[in-house]
């Protein structure tokens, strides 16, 4: 059991009334015994605990719950508490490199500045459940990362909650906001595979469901890639955007892609899952065998594996960069000296694949 799933398990027998508020918790032994973790687990799940504000730790004393009806603790500490809000669970949190460095990046500049990061996952919740979850946490301000959900930014409005996005971009959206340069990725990508001799080009990026619509990160990257290739008179270019399904379903869509497009060798991919299930299709299914394939991936990351010999490069941003800023911004805000409604841009570069 990992500390965030021993976590989610303490918070849910507070949020039932199996612990009520006041009450003392058992002693980090006992627990460590009753989840066969170890103490190193509980630790870090009560700390997490104790910066939502969910328990109080006392020295010398223990832990206890802290009560939510309570204006207290919870108010008198509001300044110092900040929200990141995030899609997934807090297992993405550990096992996605990007999430990991973009908050790691705005915990270090707000930490610095006095302040706790506390990590609210969406997590399968509504909106209006969700917005329901970060009221209870009364925070002084949230960073939403990532998050195309408008409900969710209608609420924050309407609770007067002072919020910036990163890894975010949306020209329509009064509010500040950080994220990669589009317009230079899609023309970085654009020339690294025209460079090599490609002329019929794909790009593959995300669709966002309820309501469908493109991701527009993706969107704009793929606007920027489009343009370059007219401005090369390159006629032929196609942009397919894949809703989020398993793998399967994910191969089966990528296979119909190469297997309609046979020729387009060139391949741009706002995704390594897309990268990963060619590589499958490509190397064990033979697809597209007779032609050589390069590949361009929107990544965080230094290195992926080849495909048949052959290195993709690598359009890349610094995640926790991203994040940084995105603390920066967002303690500039809450002291009235930041620039309303402004972007920031993080450079983006292609990297050489550092796989042999």
């Amino acid at each position: 059991m990992k500390y965030t799933e021993l976590h989610d398990a303490i918070k849910s027998r507070i949020k039932k009334g199996e612990l009520i508020p006041g009450e003392k918790l058992p002693h980090t032994l006992e627990i460590a015994k009753n989840f066969q973790v170890s103490h190193a687990t509980v630790f870090r799940a009560l700390n997490l605990l104790a910066q939502e504000g969910v328990v109080v730790r006392v020295k010398s004393k223990g832990t206890f719950v802290n009560s939510f009806s309570d204006t207290g603790y919870l108010d008198f500490n509001r300044h110092k508490r900040v929200g990141w809000l995030f899609r997934g669970g807090h297992t993405a949190l550990l096992t996605q490199g990007f999430l990991s460095e973009s908050f790691l990046g705005a915990e270090e500049v707000l930490r610095e500045k006095g302040k706790t990061l506390i990590p609210i996952p969406l997590d399968g919740k509504t909106a209006d459940e969700y917005l329901e979850e970060i009221s209870s946490y009364r925070l002084s301000s949230v960073i939403l990362n990532d998050l195309h959900i408008q409900r969710i930014h209608d609420g924050l409005k309407i609770m007067k909650m002072p919020y910036i996005c990163t890894d975010y971009l949306d020209f329509n959206l009064k509010v500040n906001q950080v994220t990669m340069d589009h317009l230079k990725a899609g023309a970085l990508a654009f020339g690294s595979l025209f460079q090599r001799g490609h002329r019929k080009l794909i790009f593959i990026g995300n669709m966002i469901s309820k309501p469908n619509h493109n991701d527009s990160d993706h969107e704009y990257i793929w606007r920027s890639f489009e343009q370059s290739a007219k401005m090369e008179r390159i006629k032929n270019t196609k942009a397919f955007f894949l809703p989020q399904m398993d793998k399967d379903l994910l191969k089966t869509a990528l296979r119909k892609i190469i297997t309609d497009n046979q020729g387009f060798t060139g391949f741009a991919l706002a995704g390594d899952f897309y990268y990963e299930a060619i590589k499958e299709l490509i190397e064990k299914e033979r697809l597209s065998a007779d032609n050589i394939c390069d590949f361009v991936l929107f990544t965080h990351r230094t290195s992926m594996p080849q495909i048949l010999g052959r290195d993709p490069e690598l359009c890349r941003w610094n995640c926790l960069e991203m994040g940084r800023v995105g603390g920066r911004m967002l303690f500039a805000l809450l002291s009235g000296s930041a620039r309303k409604h402004s972007i920031q841009y993080i450079q983006v570069e292609i990297i050489k694949n550092t796989v042999v």
